[in-house]
């Protein structure tokens, strides 16, 4: 028979825990908050150095638009993003569409010609085409070919085994890169080096990944090898100045709005010390 006396003592003990695990998390989280207060205080005012080439890619769905949209490319040239991020599949019958998965393709989705038709014009804007498989490559070509699309259409989704073959097939289309790079290693200059040049023999012309798996080190290695750093996963401000000072080039995200008005205050605040130190 179980002794009642035993049963309470041990839910007793097991709400006293959860309830001392409860606090902890909340202290632990009023730290977390004050440490990212901190430290976005410090980076507003901090000199960070925007390259000419800067870009803001809004990412499908991005202002509470629906992915692999139309009006999710629409909505973002509008905010005022210079490129545009795509997810790309084929249909059955070899049609290029905008779609997140292979299920999706076949399910009335936008056609990848309707986007070009929408851009061709618009010299300014560029298209990263987030490929969710690589066949049928040669009608991607023709697009980009048919709508004078030429250094205007870069692929990602791409690791470096997959280069020769799209590269063969899409010789007109640029490549970033997908890495994926081990943060205990980016202290390191050697193994910096070797992603910076992994990307040059590959022909890429960026390489792409979570903005949190970045620094600055790694950020100056590829800008001084004049590989493009594209990341992803920033979506708040402190996001953004985290990946601005690790030395983003491009920032692939839903927020575009936000990041520009933030590019622009940094911009604004350079030129205001350069005018005092003159």
């Amino acid at each position: 028979m179980i002794d009642s006396s035993f049963v309470k003592k041990t839910l007793a003990i097991t709400l006293v825990l959860a309830v001392i695990a409860g606090v902890a998390f909340f202290a632990v989280g009023i730290i977390n908050k004050r440490n990212d207060k901190a430290e976005l205080s410090e980076l507003r005012v901090k000199n960070i150095a925007l390259p000419y080439y800067m870009k803001v890619t809004a990412q499908t769905g991005c202002l509470g638009t629906e992915e692999d949209s139309f009006l999710s490319v629409k909505t973002g040239i509008g905010a005022g993003a210079q490129m545009v991020s795509i997810n790309v599949a084929f249909t059955e019958k070899g049609i290029p569409v905008l779609a997140g998965s292979l299920e999706k393709a076949n399910n009335e989705a936008v056609e990848l010609e309707r986007i070009f038709e929408f851009v061709s014009d618009m010299e300014e804007i560029s298209i990263i085409i987030n490929l969710k498989e690589i066949t049928n490559l040669p009608v991607v070509e023709k697009m980009v070919k048919d709508y004078s699309m030429q250094g205007r259409i870069f692929f990602s989704g791409i690791t470096v085994h997959h280069v020769p073959y799209v590269v063969k097939k899409c010789p007109s289309v640029g490549i970033f890169l997908d890495i994926e790079p081990e943060k205990r290693k980016l202290k390191d200059p050697e193994y910096c080096i070797e992603i910076a040049e992994r990307a040059m023999s590959a022909g890429a012309s960026g390489v792409k990944c979570e903005f949190d798996k970045t620094n600055a080190f790694l950020g100056d290695t590829l800008k001084t090898y004049g590989i493009i750093l594209c990341v992803t996963g920033a979506e708040t401000e402190l996001d953004f100045y985290r990946a601005l000072d690790r030395g983003a080039t491009n920032i692939i995200t839903k927020e575009p709005k936000m990041l520009l008005a933030i590019l622009q205050r940094i911009r604004e605040t350079a030129e205001v010390s350069k005018n005092t130190t003159e």
